[in-house]
């Protein structure tokens, strides 16, 4: 009878034991889940926190690019404005030069119309902050798809002009206009003190050349006025659509 009360206590001990074992390896196990959860959580917060200053450097950059592109297309405003000045005095100045058949004007101020109209006006374009958001990858900084197409849009009409600009100044300005002026083609004369002549005697050719030469450069300088006009319309659009889009931030 003893050992069998003996044999039941010594069971109850191991028991015991066996359970106080278990109860460390569950508290064990869920210190562990509790250290791992704490330290997945401490990650999503760190994943969290650099994304929201990712996004807010993001923010600030594509903020400071659409600050730097509105004051390019201030400047480049300005540009379009003068240059298109320009062309309207060129228009002008082919009007006055006709005066010169009418004899409202003698050679010698005929002569230096010619020489005015035979300068050029050179534009280059403001773009600056879009060249440096092309060349780095910036333009990414930008969210708004449709801001950023309006702004390749743009660029791509600027420098169509500033080509079509240029290469007119050359292969007009310069090699047609310039050379019939530089050539004496209406045959300018000059007095013995070296003066011009205040007299130019033209044959009918000589009448027809000089029209010629007076309508191709009033047409080139039409034609440049209409489309920096264009360009000043499409760089005013293109301004709101910046300001809006900061407006919004």
């Amino acid at each position: 009878m003893i050992k069998f009360f003996r044999h039941i206590r010594q069971n109850l001990i191991t028991k015991n034991l066996s359970d106080q074992r278990e109860n460390k390896l569950a508290r064990y196990l869920l210190y562990a889940v509790g250290e791992i959860v704490l330290v997945v959580i401490g990650i999503l917060i760190a994943i969290s926190i650099n994304t929201w200053n990712k996004r807010q450097q993001d923010w600030l950059a594509q903020r400071e690019l659409l600050v730097e592109l509105r004051a390019d297309l201030l400047i480049q405003q300005e540009l379009i404005a003068e240059q298109i000045a320009y062309e309207a005095l060129y228009v002008s100045q082919t009007d006055s030069a006709r005066s010169f058949f009418s004899g409202a004007i003698d050679a010698v101020e005929l002569h230096s119309l010619l020489r005015r109209l035979s300068a050029r006006h050179t534009f280059v374009a403001n773009k600056a902050t879009v060249s440096k958001m092309t060349s780095t990858g910036q333009m990414t900084f930008i969210r708004n798809p449709q801001l950023v197409n309006s702004i390749v849009r743009y660029y791509q009409l600027s420098d169509y002009n500033t080509t079509v600009s240029n290469n007119n100044n050359l292969f007009i300005v310069d090699m047609q206009f310039g050379a019939f002026l530089s050539g004496n083609d209406l045959g300018f004369g000059s007095t013995e003190s070296g003066e011009l002549e205040n007299r130019l005697t033209m044959d009918p050719q000589k009448r027809y050349l000089l029209q010629m030469q007076l309508s191709l450069r009033e047409d080139l300088a039409r034609s440049a006025g209409n489309r920096f006009n264009t360009l000043g319309m499409a760089t005013a659009t293109l301004l709101d659509l910046v300001n809006n889009e900061l407006k919004r931030q």
